[in-house]
């Protein structure tokens, strides 16, 4: 990676050709990681450079590994990409139409992006961008990825949010994706005041939503997995600790019959998903978070007598949640660093991500330094 002085790039050249925009910054090559296939290599690739007016470049301080991660690899894609959309970061470089970033600036970057100009963009809904800007860092296409020493930032005055006072580097990183995550999963099952909550899968997401369900006024909050550190883990945050085999027959003692009002399953599963239809009570809501490409999801017809509502989302409009989120956090309501357990250097990413596939007792998420 350069080690030249980072500076602000100038304006575009006016001769009615493509947009060129001046920098001293001296280009070399920088180390990411790439992923084909199931297979990933750190390699040495041209610097991420500035690209239009509205970029920034930005130098990644922390970014981790995140389970969507080892689902592209496991979907084994015929090709080579950056991978990784977890990241914060310094800017090192701007374009010319950049306003509320300067170089030097402390960022966390949105995991996924958009033009931040159009109506829906404007609005939190990113994934309606009618720029046709709506990306995801770390998975084929033209962003790169974050497991990077160096990441380009598109319309990054939208995309890139200066870290707020009062929050740490490790609380930054899960905003870029896993708080907002777990949060849109969460607030999609309608936690009540008082009500009662089972979160199904207490991974980083699942572990998160613990806490997040409290915060939303939850009374009852039963944590579901077959890991006993990771039940440990719920546990210290109040949660009933349930293994799967037992929760039903628990859980039904527990409310009289009932069941729960608002599930949220964050494993990616058919047996999670089937439990989360069976916990779920009448006329409550199951939100479905873990599931992914190539699970077989059926709709119980009695699910339907009860009047379940069910509902998912696949990919969280990151941007969207931050005001909601970064005041909790600062005042000391939610604390997602908890689910960072292992760091490594950038040269060692391929034993980060081993680590975090192992799923050893007392590993849930990994960091990964430059």
């Amino acid at each position: 990676m350069s080690s030249a002085a980072p500076r602000t790039c100038g304006s575009p050249c006016d001769t009615g050709s493509p947009p060129v925009f001046f920098s001293t910054y001296t280009r070399r090559t920088m180390k990411s990681l790439i992923a084909e296939g199931s297979e990933l290599t750190l390699q040495e690739v041209p610097d991420a450079a500035i690209e239009k007016p509205t970029d920034a470049v930005v130098r990644m301080v922390l970014a981790s590994v995140c389970g969507s991660d080892h689902h592209l690899l496991e979907y084994n894609i015929p090709m080579a990409y950056p991978i990784g959309h977890e990241a914060i970061g310094e800017v090192v470089e701007i374009g010319s139409d950049i306003s509320g970033l300067t170089v030097g600036d402390r960022v966390l970057l949105a995991g996924d992006v958009g033009c931040g100009r159009c109506q829906p963009c404007r609005s939190g809904s990113i994934k309606r961008c009618k720029n046709g800007e709506f990306g995801i860092y770390g998975s084929p296409g033209p962003l790169g990825g974050c497991q990077s020493e160096l990441i380009r930032v598109p319309f990054a005055d939208f995309n890139a949010l200066k870290i707020p006072e009062g929050i740490t580097d490790e609380q930054a990183l899960t905003i870029t994706d896993c708080l907002p995550t777990a949060y849109t999963a969460v607030a999609r099952a309608n936690i009540r005041p008082g009500g009662t909550a089972a979160v199904i899968g207490i991974g980083p997401i699942g572990l998160i939503a613990v806490e997040v369900a409290f915060a939303l006024g939850a009374a009852t909050v039963y944590a579901i997995d077959l890991l006993d550190d990771r039940l440990a883990k719920a546990k210290e945050l109040g949660a009933i600790a349930l293994k799967p085999e037992e929760a039903l027959e628990k859980i039904k003692a527990d409310t009289g019959g009932d069941l729960v009002d608002s599930v949220i399953e964050a494993v990616g599963a058919k047996a999670t998903v089937d439990l989360g239809f069976q916990l779920t009570g009448a006329n409550r809501t199951f939100s479905i978070l873990g599931a992914v490409h190539g699970v077989d999801v059926t709709l119980p017809f009695e699910s339907v007598l009860r009047g379940i509502t069910v509902t998912c989302d696949q990919t969280t409009e990151i941007p969207l949640y931050w005001p909601e989120l970064i005041p909790l956090v600062q005042a000391g309501r939610l604390h997602p660093e908890i689910v960072f357990t292992d760091r490594f250097k950038l040269d060692d990413v391929k034993a980060a991500y081993e680590k975090a596939r192992s799923r050893e007792p007392g590993t849930i998420k990994v960091l990964i330094e430059p």
